[in-house]
């Protein structure tokens, strides 16, 4: 069903052109008849004149074109609409048709169910592609309206079609965007989080399951602090007020809650995600376990220990084994010594 909004449009429309051509208002007999207002200081009635409908249809962005209902010969396109298709502005357009105006694939769409519709319906609305002639293609939000005479017969279309393409090329590019992104952090071992500035959970990336044993679902909509370790909460808590102030994150090492009960220990760091006004609107977090390394680095540091200690260890060893050499050979000792002290004195 064709919104209320998009018919008052479409009425307007019909009713600006049929005063252009000078032919009976209305879109179609059922259509409510415009009421004109009266001019101030005057009481007569305003009715807008040829030369003003047509100078509002030029100042409008919008393209407005008008064809034969029979072979879809165009008569009227205005300044917006010539522009959009890059034909000159003092062109003679009655020698074109609305196939002039469309690649294939939109202009086959048109013939089997735009203008059919609009036969039959009245109106037609949706989205299509315009052909310019420098072979450049415009997508557009169109409608295509059918004129009637009095007795019911199709007189002509009309149309007005306002270009879209920067939107939808900025809608595709959000588009790709978002299933990059969530292609990366479906298929990332690392723990993916984007939390709101309360801390609570707007996504968690599959990976949770397989390193904490929490599926997204479960995390959903809860505050991220909540398996944290109760001793590194502060710590916690201060990095992201730290990101949320001056909009920089930084690495830091905490242990999380595994859903088996046991505890890993995760590195991770935040960055922030601002709206339009710049203002920072969320958080997100990348983690990574890193429980396995610590244990690896203290299982290390412990050998490292066990290591000097048995340095320290064969030092005094052969400290003592050298003493107990001395005191065992004492003879020995006081010979060359006396020795040394003869050599000392012939000389």
């Amino acid at each position: 069903m064709i919104k209320s909004d998009v018919i008052r449009r479409c009425q307007a429309v019909a009713f600006t052109m049929r005063l252009d051509l000078g032919q009976p208002v209305g879109l179609d007999p059922a259509a409510a008849t415009p009421q004109f207002l009266a001019q101030p200081d005057s009481g007569v009635p305003f009715k807008p004149t040829k030369d003003r409908l047509l100078a509002i249809l030029e100042a409008t962005i919008d393209l407005v074109a008008m064809s034969d209902a029979k072979n879809q010969q165009v008569f009227y396109l205005n300044q917006a609409g010539r522009s959009m298709v890059a034909i000159g502005e003092t062109e003679d357009v009655s020698t074109l048709r609305i196939t002039d105006f469309h690649p294939r694939w939109a202009l086959e769409r048109n013939q089997r169910e735009a203008i059919p519709t609009a036969l039959r319906d009245g109106v037609w609305a949706g989205e299509s592609e315009f052909l310019s002639r420098s072979g450049q293609t415009i997508i557009v939000s169109q409608l295509i309206l059918a004129h009637r005479s009095q007795h019911g017969a199709v007189e002509y279309l009309s149309t007005i079609a306002r270009d879209i393409t920067e939107s939808k090329q900025s809608q595709e590019a959000l588009r790709r965007s978002d299933a990059m992104f969530r292609i990366m952090t479906e298929n990332a071992t690392e723990l993916i989080a984007l939390v709101d500035m309360n801390g609570k959970r707007l996504y968690n990336s599959p990976s949770y399951t397989k390193v904490l044993g929490y599926s997204p679902e479960e995390l959903q909509g809860t505050w991220s602090f909540e398996q944290t370790h109760p001793d590194d909460r502060d710590k916690i808590l201060a990095a992201a007020k730290e990101a949320k102030a001056t909009g920089i994150g930084k690495f830091i090492e905490y242990r999380m809650r595994h859903k088996d009960g046991s505890w890993r220990t995760l590195e991770s760091h935040a960055g922030v995600i601002r709206n339009a006004k710049g203002e920072i609107e969320n958080i997100l977090i990348v983690a990574r376990d890193i429980t396995d390394r610590k244990r690896a680095e203290m299982e290390r540091e412990a050998i490292e220990v066990q290591l000097r200690h048995a340095q320290k260890m064969e030092s005094i060893r052969q400290l003592a084994a050298g003493i107990a050499h001395e005191i065992n050979t004492p003879t020995q000792y006081i010979g060359d010594n006396t020795r040394f002290l003869q050599d000392a004195f012939s000389d």
